[in-house]
């Protein structure tokens, strides 16, 4: 009874919400339906019409995003198959304006190697929300609201306090340019919300604590509630990839604001509804960047609408190539980040030694399509839940640097290219490493550097 009441509350919010408002259920659904609307349409009579659960109705952008289980599914797709027109679920349903209807459970992965984390060490002490100490003495000191040096190519002070950057990272913050970065954009992304769609992160990892966005953005789509807590243990897949990506935003970009949205379980596999839901309700709440270190194997109709959509909009879409290790394996949504109506605004990401080298594991493009940019993805020290520090490698951990590159420009208010050109700035800011252990054309073989970047993207005035 108590289940019955809780679902009719759901739906009777589905039905009076206001549009764009994402509608959950406590079982998943088995396939996603996406529905062209028309005037008049509402819904509860598109939930009649297609037997589904109304998860996302958006009248002011046309569509509405429907789960539907396998006998309603298999209704649809005998209707289809027919060419039928009946109305309601007492029948079959109409068929008219459909989109696209597809499997919905465990389409998407995160794009990173749990095997290949390791513990570097645990924090042994903060004050007042800064770090002071590494348990295996790496770091040295932090700065008491300023950048102020750089020796010998060692961190030994960082910005107010924040946890930018730890000493394994050094030769990777070195390579892409990271310190002088810092220097020209010295507002270290402030005022810009960074959306990693991901596995939630910790909360309370001390390395985030400061750096997230409001609590009335949160979501999370798998636990059906708003605290994107990082769920399971380390034997799951999936377990601290959010939280691994989130602090590599922060590294590269401290002051960024980030929002956590979690989409995917322990083992590190989400659904096409949450997916797409998380896409819309980060662009909705205001990042202006979003963070997309999973993939699916195969194109989702659904996830490929809400990129175009909030890309048209402007928000940036930086997405993982996949760790399939071969030409042309090339994970959606990064797959279709070069040929989408709004390409100005998604890129994709591989990943590359610190020499430039493709990582063995990265996944690329082909002769004619290859990936947007390339950046280091190997043994990167990232957060982990449990206030610890791992050595994480995927192309996961390469995403978040452009996203964080990307913050960064934006923070300064002071673009010196439109927005459409901020992306194609990185781009011809890249380093080229074409020449290195003969690096695959599809690769695409531009590296991202940081501070070239920023060159061509900020001025000063």
């Amino acid at each position: 009874m108590v289940a019955a009441a809780a679902a009719f509350a759901v739906w009777l919010s589905a039905c009076s919400a206001p549009s764009g408002v994402a509608y959950q259920t406590d079982t998943p659904s088995e396939y996603a339906l996406t529905v062209r609307l028309r005037a008049g349409d509402t819904a509860r009579g598109l939930a009649d019409r297609y037997g589904g659960v109304v998860r996302e109705f958006a009248p002011h952008s046309g569509y509405a995003l429907l789960g539907l289980d396998s006998v309603a599914a298999s209704r649809l797709t005998r209707a289809r198959a027919r060419g039928a027109r009946p109305t309601t679920v007492s029948g079959e349903p109409e068929i008219s304006d459909l989109l696209s209807l597809e499997s919905n459970l465990d389409v998407f992965e995160a794009d990173g190697s749990h095997s290949a984390v390791r513990s570097l060490g645990s924090l042994t002490a903060w004050a007042d929300g800064s770090l002071t100490a590494w348990a295996d003495g790496s770091l040295t000191a932090w700065a008491d609201g300023s950048l102020t040096a750089w020796a010998d190519g060692s961190l030994t002070a960082w910005a107010d306090g924040i946890p930018a950057a730890v000493r394994p990272n050094i030769p990777i913050w070195l390579r892409l340019n990271l310190p002088v970065a810092h220097k020209m954009a010295y507002k270290l992304g402030r005022g810009v919300t960074v959306a990693v769609i991901d596995s939630g992160v910790d909360l309370q990892h001390p390395a985030l604590v400061g750096s997230l966005a409001p609590t009335s953005a949160w979501r999370d789509y798998v636990g059906n509630d708003n605290i994107p807590q990082e769920e399971g243990s380390g034997s799951g897949a999936g377990y601290g990839h959010g939280t691994a990506v989130a602090s590599v935003i922060r590294q590269v970009a401290p002051n960024a604001k980030i929002l956590p949205l979690r989409v995917l379980d322990p083992n590190g596999s989400g659904d096409v509804l949450n997916v797409a839901s998380a896409i819309r309700h980060a662009a909705s709440t205001g990042a202006k960047i979003i963070n997309v270190s999973l993939g699916s194997i195969r194109l989702s109709p659904a996830v490929l609408a809400a990129v175009n959509e909030v890309t048209a909009k402007g928000t940036y879409v930086f997405a993982s190539a996949g760790n399939r290790g071969t030409a042309g394996s090339v994970s959606y949504p990064a797959r279709d980040a070069d040929i989408g109506p709004y390409r100005d605004f998604q890129v994709s990401v591989g990943s590359v030694s610190i020499n430039g080298a493709r990582s063995a594991f990265s996944s690329y493009g082909v002769p004619g399509r290859p990936l947007s940019l390339v950046a280091p993805g190997e043994n990167v020290a990232t957060a982990y839940p449990g206030a610890r520090v791992v050595s994480f490698t995927g192309t996961s951990m390469s995403t978040p640097m452009a996203a964080g590159a990307a913050a960064l420009a934006l923070g300064q208010g002071t673009l010196k290219v439109s927005p459409a050109g901020l992306i194609q700035a990185m781009l011809a800011g890249a380093d080229d490493v074409s020449g290195v252990a003969n690096n695959p054309e599809g690769l695409g073989n531009r590296r991202l550097d940081i501070a070239k970047f920023l060159i061509r993207a900020i001025s000063y005035q």
